[in-house]
């Protein structure tokens, strides 16, 4: 009994001395591409407009949106989404990204937020917009207008028809 007690003590020495270190979770940090801080994405246009390519950008193909991380001590790590949906990562040096935002310095970058976004999106919310408008339009404006404006009945059907845009 003290022999498998001594056994059991040695082993859980021996696997605690030789297992390795836990390691925290990586984090990354979101980094601009330009020095002013707006440039937090690079479309295929603007890596067009740039000219990137390697060694600093080894993204080929067609890409939805590329993304800077900051990992700490120097390291930096490049997020490409794929139109499939799939996220691809490309470490970077400190050099690497000296060597964009050079690149990036010199050409004018709009916003990208539309692009950004899930495909159909904004459009969703644009129709329903113009429908309650115009039915609002429709059914208080033109007659709430129509009623104000005139005693006439031809007058207030010509109100309506202005006012409703028909």
């Amino acid at each position: 009994m003290a022999r498998s007690l001594l056994a059991g003590a040695l082993a859980a020495l021996l696997l605690t001395v030789t297992a390795p270190a836990a390691r925290a979770q990586v984090v990354e940090t979101p980094v601009p591409f330009d020095s002013a801080g707006r440039v937090l994405a690079i479309t295929p246009i603007d890596a067009a407009r740039a000219r990137l390519g390697p060694p600093a950008w080894r993204v080929t193909g067609d890409f939805t949106a590329a993304r800077l991380y900051d990992v700490g001590d120097g390291r930096y790590v490049l997020v490409v989404t794929r139109p499939s949906g799939a996220v691809e990562r490309y470490a970077l040096s400190t050099s690497d990204v000296d060597t964009l935002r050079a690149r990036l310095s010199g050409i004018r970058i709009a916003p990208h937020d539309e692009l950004l976004a899930a495909p159909g999106a904004d459009r969703g919310v644009r129709t329903r917009f113009i429908i309650e408008q115009s039915l609002l339009g429709l059914g208080v404006y033109a007659p709430s207008f129509a009623l104000a404006i005139t005693n006439e009945d031809a007058g207030r059907v010509a109100s309506y028809l202005l006012v409703s845009g028909m």
